[in-house]
């Protein structure tokens, strides 16, 4: 396949280039992904209720993963093939064994103090951070510093926060693959640290309001079913099927109105994007996080909801 951009000029995620890394790890150490993990993760941190994929039939008490058919109707999840996942996912852990794991990696149990601070230090690209490093998101969360890393599979999703500053970690994991974990940890957080919880719902300094307002038409329409795919990228037109829009009508049509928009702050992308993120309160007392990425040309690209 084509490159998708020159090397060194954006930076995308992609689950493909975990895939092979882990078969990188498998050539260069002599000896099978899982083997390698398992003598050299497992062991050294103590992680004794983790496994792979291939090893769930035989897992007791291993969890149902379920997905959404519509808005409150679930079904039981497909599998993913173990040769698909690899370095991308094939790990079946519990949150008990990810807190020893961000133990182990943390006090240098895995790699040295050296490689953990490079793996958790931002990349940049043309001057701008892309937030991520080796293998971990770097952020923070109302001013507070978070090393973290979520995940996906069928039927099942994951986040692992760490907090340096507050010496705390949170893990959340999820057996329906439409829950965001994120919502679940920073309700987490509020409840353990109040000065969170009072700041989750200050403004950001600097909001556009014109563009809050641009985003607050789109999302409405969006999730009124009547969109006006003029204002939308090609790709975002595509990817929002009849199906797709149906969906989401349904799952926030109760919601009502929203009754306040709270500016979190922007993102500005390598490729001349940026996501604007804002908490949308609503009278039922339902919290969500909109996060709105506009192109460069002043069309949207992605509107993401979750629950907060």
């Amino acid at each position: 396949m084509p490159l998708s951009f020159e090397p060194g000029t954006q930076s995308v995620y992609s689950n493909t280039n975990y895939l092979l890394l882990g078969t990188i790890v498998a050539r260069v150490s002599h000896m099978p992904y899982d083997e390698y993990i398992s003598k050299n993760i497992f062991v050294p941190a103590h992680m004794t209720h983790s496994a792979f994929l291939r090893d769930e039939p035989f897992l007791p008490n291993m969890a149902v993963g379920y997905a959404s058919v519509r808005a409150g109707k679930l079904k039981v999840a497909g599998h993913i093939g173990y040769g698909w996942s690899g370095g991308a996912g094939s790990i079946v852990s519990t949150a008990g064994d990810l807190a020893r794991w961000d133990n182990a990696f943390f006090n240098s149990r895995i790699i040295s103090a050296a490689d953990a601070k490079l793996a958790t230090t931002p990349l940049y690209i043309n001057g701008k951070s892309t937030t991520y490093g080796l293998g971990w998101s770097i952020d923070a969360i109302e001013g507070i510093p978070v090393i973290s890393h979520d995940g996906g599979m069928l039927g099942f999703t994951s986040i692992d926060d760490v907090f340096p500053t507050l010496g705390l970690s949170i893990v959340v994991l999820t057996n329906n693959g439409d829950t965001p974990p994120d919502n679940i940890a920073k309700n987490i957080l509020a409840e353990l640290d109040p000065e969170f919880g009072e700041k989750r719902d200050i403004v950001v300094a600097g909001e556009d309001f014109q563009i809050t307002g641009k985003t607050e038409k789109v999302w409405t329409e969006l999730h009124c079913g009547t969109i006006d795919r003029s204002e939308l990228t090609p790709d975002l037109n595509k990817a929002l099927t009849p199906d797709r829009v149906a969906f989401m009508h349904a799952h926030y049509a109760g919601a009502g109105t929203p009754l306040r928009w709270i500016y979190k702050g922007r993102q500005e992308w390598p490729d001349g994007s940026t996501t604007y993120s804002y908490r949308v309160l609503f009278k039922s007392g339902l919290a969500v996080l909109v996060a709105a990425t506009i192109a460069k040309d002043g069309k949207f690209a992605n509107v993401d909801t979750q629950y907060d």
